[in-house]
């Protein structure tokens, strides 16, 4: 009798299986990874965008976009040269510090937020609800298209994802 070498299908056919189950392994934790990495990114994002307003606030005495605040039209080129700009007590950016715009810059890049991708923001100059029911109010919105919610009367800021891109628990960070 001839003795034969190599691998019976059996054999091959239960090392690709194992393989397999092995690279799908692989990419559901590498998936987990990117998702928590983008977590942490927002919540830092968040973190930085409400220093930056409250610190505005003890500056200015208001919020941006405010009846009182330069930016009251609530333009959202204004809102981010507020916060990476110089500003006068108005809130005015300036590119460059004097006596006059002494204020800021409270932010060194406006984030982008990345779960979208985007750094746009819906600004609400008319609410002023709690944070909870704000919270809520964002987290079920079918509107929402990503980016950044701020509510310029409380001075509050929320991922602005809405059902259409996240679970809720995003609304609550």
């Amino acid at each position: 009798m001839r003795r034969q070498s190599g691998f019976a299908l059996l054999e091959i056919i239960l090392l690709l299986g194992i393989l397999g189950a092995l690279v799908s392994l692989v990419v559901i934790h590498f998936e987990n990874s990117r998702l928590v990495a983008k977590e942490e990114r927002l919540k830092a994002g968040l973190g930085a965008l409400r220093q930056a307003t409250q610190r505005y606030y003890r500056d200015h005495g208001h919020f941006p976009c405010t009846a009182e605040d330069f930016n009251r039209k609530a333009e959202l080129n204004v809102l981010k040269q507020q916060l990476l700009w110089y500003t006068d007590r108005r809130g005015k950016p300036s590119r460059t510090r004097n006596r006059q715009f002494r204020f800021g810059p409270y932010l060194s890049e406006f984030p982008v937020e990345p779960i979208s991708g985007s750094a746009a923001v819906r600004i609400d100059t008319s609410g002023s609800d709690n944070l909870v029911t704000l919270k809520k109010k964002v987290s079920e919105s079918q509107e929402a298209k990503g980016g950044w919610y701020y509510q310029a009367k409380t001075g509050f800021w929320l991922a602005n994802l809405g059902r259409r891109f996240f679970k809720e628990y995003y609304a609550y960070f």
